[in-house]
């Protein structure tokens, strides 16, 4: 039996960046990591990672990881760099040894037919191997773009920086397992920040003399084990129980929910390659879109979220789709306590998801004679929602405030077996599309890096996920003061023109809504 390690783990390797030592946190042996004589550091995924595994794992007959996270930037380097090849490899190096976690593999249990057989993977992290990890994990390739490249990736099950020299793009990839939105961001500010060091001082450092780094260089707790999580139903308590079962209940009062059409025939087509479609709002009806949200008091996400609703209900819907049901990512991390709420532990899944659910978002004529339901109805229906206070989730018997941190294992508990469920014959194909928020991207991600000898510009960026599901993915997020709305989706069921077509839409819908005029402008 290995050796049960503080919360704040250094795995074996070669000594680390010098970093403020952090104060270790009290911690479960079951959940924290353990270190065998050979300097492997293990532990049990947690509730949410496993949930994230099991989504990944459906790829598996495709050879395709389903939700992997990824992180593009189209970089600017000054005309005097004529090779950053070598800078980028080395700041890559600097991520892998300031995020030991990053660099974590799932390992099965033995199918021995023995209890523990039954039990969950282990993370696990070998020894660090800088030369390893840099040939293992950094590509260069020959792809036209980033949106062109990610699509096709095929299932690694390990994190990988790209450089595509055609366009000047980054293009850091890694399964959901592993990190989760907020987290790649700040993972990406990490990386960047790495790498405006090396530029500075150059490649023949020693890789603990470079300054300005961000990361601890420690194994980050799990999110079961940084929130004293329960992680079995006889620990948890009723009221905990009936939380749990009320938001999953929320999402199932929609089911079957609209959705968006998919391509004739495309029923019993396995999943293929991913493809993305963005569209750029320009800075001044952008700051008009904020001025109209907070003359009402509500976010830029429920809106873009209410015109999403809005245009997936023009579209024909099967006969029993009444509602729209969907959940929407919420990030744990700023009610983790200190130092896991910040980028030094930015490798983590911290982010679950809250259910949504617009009843009789058509509007049955005969009903209520009015159609379906108007912009201003849902998105203050969606304010509501995404005001939610996760720090006084729910309350227990002495009416006390629980934070949503506390319920998160047994919800996701919940939701793993739903998704995890046989789809009912009788019920449509789920459709529907996803919006993952991200807010201002520059709340994580700097505009410009280093000086103005040897700096560098991060003239754009965005997140996506491949898909190999039917929904669109939609990703909301702001960035030199332009909003971006961008759809992820699988070319078996959609073609680039409809999804394009939508985001058209979605755009005249938001503007239409808020009371805007502009001329639209799609990117990619």
């Amino acid at each position: 039996m290995g050796q049960v390690l503080s919360c704040c783990v250094r795995p074996r390797s070669e000594k680390l960046p010098s970093k403020p030592s952090q104060q270790p946190l009290e911690s479960s042996s079951t959940l924290n990591w353990r270190q065998s004589s050979a300097g492997i550091s293990s532990r049990p995924v947690d509730t949410l990672e496993n949930f994230f595994i099991i989504l990944n794992e459906s790829g598996a007959p495709v050879n395709r990881e389903h939700w992997a996270a990824l992180a593009a930037l189209k970089i600017n380097f000054k005309p005097s760099l004529t090779d950053p090849i070598p800078y980028l490899r080395r700041a890559w190096l600097l991520t892998g040894r300031l995020h030991p976690t990053f660099t974590a593999s799932v390992v099965k249990r033995s199918n021995d037919g023995s209890k523990s057989s039954s039990e969950r993977p282990l993370l696990t992290i070998q020894p660090f191997d800088a030369d390893a990890w840099v040939s293992k994990t950094f590509l260069t390739t020959s792809g036209a773009s980033a949106s062109a490249v990610f699509g096709g990736m095929l299932s690694n099950g390990i994190p990988t920086c790209h450089w595509l020299p055609a366009s000047q793009e980054i293009l850091i990839r890694s399964p959901h397992w592993r990190i989760d939105g907020m987290g790649l961001l700040m993972l990406t500010h990490s990386f960047l920040s790495s790498l405006a060091s090396v530029l500075r001082h150059g490649l023949d450092r020693d890789p603990d003399s470079y300054d300005g780094l961000i990361g601890s260089g420690l194994l980050t707790r799990s999110l079961d084990d940084v929130a004293d999580a329960y992680i079995d139903e006889d620990t948890t308590p009723q009221n905990v129980k009936a939380t749990a079962d009320e938001l999953v209940g929320e999402f199932v009062q929609g089911v079957p929910s609209i959705g968006l059409p998919t391509l004739p025939g495309s029923e019993t087509v396995p999943p293929g390659d991913t493809a993305r479609e963005a569209l750029r709002i320009d800075a001044l009806t952008t700051a008009a879109i904020v001025a109209a949200c907070r003359a009402r008091k509500i976010s830029v996400n429920s809106a873009v979220h209410a015109a999403v609703i809005r245009v997936t209900a023009t579209y024909p819907q099967h006969p029993l789709a009444k509602h729209f049901a969907a959940f929407f990512p919420v990030d744990m991390r700023r009610h983790l306590p200190k130092p896991y709420d910040g980028p030094d532990y930015a490798v983590g899944a911290f982010s679950s998801g809250l259910p949504i659910c617009i009843h009789d978002v058509l509007g049955e004529k005969d009903v209520r004679g009015s159609g379906p339901k108007s912009f201003e109805e849902i998105v203050q229906q969606l304010a509501s929602v995404y005001a939610t206070d996760l720090s006084r989730f729910t309350t227990d018997d002495e009416g006390n405030p629980v934070s949503m941190i506390k319920v998160v294992a047994p919800y996701v508990r919940r939701t793993t077996k739903l998704f995890s469920a046989p789809h009912p014959p009788e019920l449509p194909q789920i459709q529907n599309p996803d919006v993952s928020s991200i807010g201002k991207v520059e709340a994580y991600v700097q505009r410009s890096y280093g000086d103005e000898k040897e700096g560098f510009e991060v003239a754009d960026i965005w997140l996506g996920t491949q898909m190999l599901s039917r929904s669109v993915q939609c990703h909301v997020w702001g960035f030199r003061d332009e909003l971006n709305i961008a759809g992820c989706f699988n070319v078996s069921f959609y073609e680039d023109k409809f999804v394009r077509e939508f985001l058209e839409k979605v755009e005249s819908e938001l503007l239409a809504g808020l009371g805007i005029d502009r001329v639209k402008t799609l990117s990619n």
